[in-house]
């Protein structure tokens, strides 16, 4: 059987897995026309937060195919 390609759009908006499972994501926003936004709104947009089980369990179908 082919192998399953990975979703690269969901690949780029994880951060990373940690040892224990959890999925850790970048908030939106942190990038894009960032000199028209307040310091303090970018640092908030450059922090990582832990993804919602139904989300994790549909993107590690995804990842690992």
């Amino acid at each position: 059987m082919p192998k399953l390609k990975i979703s690269k759009s969901i690949t780029k908006r994880i951060k990373r897995v940690t040892k224990r499972g959890k999925v850790l994501v970048l908030s939106t926003g942190a990038q894009h026309l960032a000199s028209n936004k307040s310091k303090r709104r970018r640092k908030t947009a450059n922090t990582q937060y832990e993804m919602t089980k139904g989300d994790k369990k549909r993107i590690k179908k995804v990842i690992h195919g």
